[in-house]
């Protein structure tokens, strides 16, 4: 993830002819760090159907950094239930313990692949001077989403909620679903339930898709759309709570014994 929001950001600011022109235009403002995240976690407005003739882009450089975190906690459990881990598990003599350690190292997992991405391209805008608030340039705006930026008037506090807190956010919730569904279905058919999950997101913008929270560009702090923080922040607290529990209940359920012995034969 770091090396994605790396490449990405040298690739904005130093390789793309349409910013370098751009930059006369931006004037005292310049390119922000507001501006560099938004590239990242803005996503794009939803897709007109009437109107698909025109074509869109779909948000590649959005969805690859949610995507590739889910993989890399994607067989942590269902490893720790066929191999040493489940040695670990029959001896902790609690499975709601074990349960609740795996959800735990889930999120700061999330949370810690985030925090990298986001403070290597406040690194990288520290280091070449750039503007490190949240100010966003209307002209870098339209040449991202092809629309004009709503007047802005959100405290920083705001846009970083918008910007970080809440697509991190979203990113744990979906990651402890599908660590739950996996223990009802094979990992590989949850990593892809969950990656529909995402996209599906992308051409609806439905408040029970979540990930429409992981767009920045369809939070109200940008203007667009009503997509609330404190409505994503709740919604991801209520998905993570039931998916928890439901994982929780399905370990229950499941035979140690059996399983053990299976990964000692």
């Amino acid at each position: 993830m770091f090396l994605i929001f790396s490449l990405d950001v040298l690739h904005l600011w130093w390789f793309d002819p349409l910013v370098g022109q751009n930059l006369h235009n931006i004037g005292i403002i310049g390119l922000s760090f507001g501006d560099v995240i938004l590239t990242q976690t803005g996503g794009m407005l939803p897709i007109m159907f009437t109107s698909l003739e025109e074509g869109f882009v779909f948000p590649i450089k959005w969805l690859v950094p949610h995507i590739l975190v889910l993989y890399y906690t994607l067989n942590y459990v269902n490893n720790d239930l066929t191999h040493y881990g489940i040695q670990v598990l029959t001896r902790t003599r609690s499975k709601r313990i074990w349960w609740i350690s795996k959800c735990v190292w889930n999120i700061l997992t999330v949370v810690f692949c985030f925090a990298v991405g986001i403070l290597s391209i406040y690194f990288l805008s520290a280091i070449t001077g750039k503007n490190l608030s949240f100010s966003l340039n209307p002209n870098v705006f339209f040449r991202i989403e092809k629309e004009m930026l709503p007047s802005q008037s959100a405290a920083n506090l705001e846009y970083f909620c918008a910007l970080c807190i809440v697509p991190c956010a979203v990113c744990v919730t979906v990651s402890l679903m599908q660590m739950s569904l996996a223990l009802y279905i094979r990992p590989t058919f949850a990593y892809i339930a969950a990656c529909v999950y995402y996209i599906a997101g992308a051409y609806y913008a439905h408040p029970l898709l979540i990930s429409n929270y992981a767009m920045a560009v369809r939070n109200s702090t940008i203007g667009f759309y009503e997509f609330y923080n404190f409505d994503g922040l709740l919604l991801c607290l209520i998905f993570s709570a039931v998916a928890i529990i439901s994982g929780a209940a399905r370990l229950e359920r499941m035979d140690l014994v059996n399983i053990a012995k299976e990964a000692c034969t």
